[in-house]
């Protein structure tokens, strides 16, 4: 028993063809693993700006909803 302490995965499907899972460490969000089809499984940190290529607009509002800086 870790107290709710340690990492943890969130899975969210996003228009049906992209997999997003946040990892939370206890309970503070560090990132998120987004699964694109035309370019695979990618990490994406919640502390810096980051551009990533190719991302639908949905995934893009889905995680600025939850504090990610994407350009």
């Amino acid at each position: 028993m870790n107290g709710g302490s340690g990492l943890r995965i969130e899975e969210h499907v996003i228009a049906g063809k992209y997999k997003v899972d946040l990892v939370y460490d206890g309970d503070e969000l560090i990132g998120a693993y987004v699964e694109v089809p035309t370019i695979g499984r990618i990490y994406i940190p919640r502390r810096e700006t980051v551009l990533v290529p190719r991302l639908s607009k949905k995934v893009k509002r889905f995680l600025e909803k939850y504090g990610f800086k994407l350009l």
